[in-house]
């Protein structure tokens, strides 16, 4: 099954609609010029309301190890997301298991991948440009992946402009361990439901095609 994941999740109402749906990650934001920035106590409201519920991630962006690691005890959370230039020394020093960004893009370099390979529990590949809201090309990420030394593989997240037009086609690229979505399942800078709602029934429709031996797919659902 292929896990999904919610980020920028900023209140109650938000991560109990997400939990409804099925949604196996939610993500929160710890990088304050972000405009999904949340402050470290309303968050750990979220994930103790939700605890036994739902995986919580922390996003940070280049922040210091230490403060890193107080807020990702301070909130509880399950996992921390580096989504920055953080080297796998920063990485060991994490407490929590690692969710190492990459931004996949000309010229990236899928050897360092294996520097990473004992600091972080999973990779997840975005648009070079993080946070961006827009794809990237996702048969450069099919070859890396083939190319890739069988050590340095990991389970992925993939992340960059997905939408519930286009997660079906993204899973069918690329294979993911689970997909991450943030802008696209939002209207006007918030998180709308219906969307959410499309953008999971997307993932698990496909799912549904493939168990079922269906030789066509559709990518829009």
């Amino acid at each position: 099954m292929v896990q999904i994941k919610i980020c920028g999740i900023r209140d109650l109402e938000t991560a109990g609609f997400c939990i409804e749906q099925g949604v196996n990650f939610l993500g929160l934001v710890f990088y304050p010029p972000s405009k999904r920035y949340i402050d470290p106590i309303a968050a750990r409201d979220i994930v103790r309301t939700f605890r036994d519920q739902v995986k919580f991630v922390g996003v940070f962006l280049d922040s210091p190890q230490e403060e890193v690691n107080r807020i990702a005890e301070q909130v509880e959370l399950d996992y921390v997301q580096l989504h920055g230039k953080e080297s796998p020394e920063y990485c060991r020093k994490i407490l929590r298991p690692v969710i190492k960004t990459f931004g996949v893009g000309p010229g990236f370099d899928s050897t360092k991948l294996a520097l990473y390979q004992q600091n972080v529990l999973y990779y997840l590949f975005d648009n070079i440009k993080g946070g961006s809201g827009q794809i990237f090309d996702w048969t450069r990420l099919k070859r890396m992946t083939q190319e890739v030394k069988l050590t340095s593989k990991k389970p992925f997240f993939l992340a960059g402009g997905l939408t519930p037009e286009n997660v079906s086609k993204a899973i069918q690229e690329t294979s993911p361990m689970a997909v991450d979505v943030s802008s696209g399942v939002e209207t006007e800078g918030r998180k709308d439901p219906a969307k959410i709602k499309k953008f999971v029934e997307r993932v698990r429709g496909w799912e549904s095609a493939v168990l079922n031996g269906w030789q066509t797919i559709d990518p829009a659902g």
